[in-house]
């Protein structure tokens, strides 16, 4: 088959590179239709064609994808801030004993996430979250980028947010138990030496 007629095939090739070029990660349930096609008969035409533009697509086993880009988009500033906020839910959430394995089976409600504001005002003013305006900001931010969804009664946690956790299992990894540093410098300083350490 031709290029040509193969390009007629790939009818989503436009808004799937467009969103992942911006950082989102596409979900196998919320993006449905995206995920079908990337993992149907033309998935590797969409990647090849990807390829050929100068990206590569990667498939993660817990049923996401997104661009991998020569420096982490995890190490962007905006993004540091998406991923102070995860890293204050996993803390709060691991302090309660959830299983951080199971996020994708939490609610987490309006009042959790205040609760979680109030309770980490000092780093958070360190950060410039400390407005609720900022705050939303990170968190609408979030939800573009596919690591959760607002519902009803508030968010759930997409299969995406498996990255943050990872960095979160990073950090603590050397530590008997998965407590984030109790000082708001040193927890400052791991996300600076997180960006650091990619570029």
């Amino acid at each position: 088959m031709s290029l040509e007629n193969n390009l007629k095939q790939l009818k989503f090739a436009q808004q799937i590179f467009e969103a992942l070029s911006a950082g989102k990660h596409i979900d196998a349930v919320v993006d449905a239709e995206w995920w079908s096609a990337l993992q149907g008969d033309y998935g590797d035409d969409y990647v090849a064609l990807f390829g050929a533009l100068g990206k590569k697509i990667v498939f993660d086993p817990m049923n996401f994808a997104y661009f991998q880009f020569e420096e982490n988009n995890l190490a962007s500033a905006q993004a540091q801030r998406i991923v102070l906020f995860y890293l204050l839910l996993f803390k709060k959430k691991h302090e309660e004993g959830a299983n951080l394995i199971e996020f994708n089976r939490w609610n987490i409600s309006d009042d959790y996430l205040n609760a979680i504001r109030e309770s980490n005002e000092e780093i958070l003013k360190i950060e410039k979250m400390d407005s609720e305006k900022e705050w939303n900001r990170v968190i609408n931010k979030a939800e573009d980028l596919g690591f959760l969804r607002k519902n009803e009664s508030g968010y759930v946690l997409l299969n995406a947010s498996n990255r943050i956790l990872q960095l979160f299992m990073e950090f603590n990894s050397d530590k008997d138990e998965l407590n984030l540093p109790a000082d708001e410098t040193e927890m400052s300083e791991l996300l600076d030496e997180e960006a650091d350490d990619e570029e």
